[in-house]
């Protein structure tokens, strides 16, 4: 390992078992109407069981990629019908969604979460948290943040 004050991880031994399953939500849905560049608010195909403070991502709509065009918003709230969802920040990008296309929204929130260290993760050093499993593991409902280490396997 390289010079670092800790380690962060979890160790699952030879013959160990890991087993987390957080709340299933549904993952993802469409636009039911385009959103705009401003928007606060967008409208959903589909009712969606997710809730405020969570995270989604609204996919780019743009056929050729000359910027990100995705918005990563926080639900501020969602409508009594779960299909109109207020967002905390105002969509960056255009969201195209018509009779025959419907751009994407995800939900990136999970309840379990894996958050390895501000100060180890960094672009020139890329270190995070890891998780070896030399046993068996079962996860789902999980989001890993600043986890991982560039270009090693142990």
């Amino acid at each position: 390992l390289r010079n670092h004050e800790s380690v962060s991880g979890m160790n699952v031994s030879a013959g160990g078992v890991l087993q987390l399953v957080g709340r299933p939500f549904l993952s993802w849905t469409r636009l039911a109407a385009s959103a705009y560049i401003g928007d606060d608010t967008i409208v959903v195909q589909t009712a969606v069981d997710w809730h405020p403070g969570q995270s989604i991502l609204i996919a780019a709509s743009n056929a050729i990629d000359t910027s990100p065009g995705y918005d990563i918003a926080e639900i501020a709230a969602i409508s009594a019908d779960r299909k109109v969802i207020k967002l905390v920040s105002r969509v960056q990008f255009y969201h195209y969604a018509d009779v025959d296309h419907q751009v994407e929204v995800s939900l990136l929130s999970r309840t379990i979460q894996f958050v390895g260290p501000e100060s180890g993760f960094n672009r020139t050093d890329l270190y995070g948290g890891n998780i070896h499993v030399r046993g068996k593991a079962i996860i789902s409902g999980a989001e890993f943040k600043r986890m991982g280490q560039d270009n090693r396997l142990l």
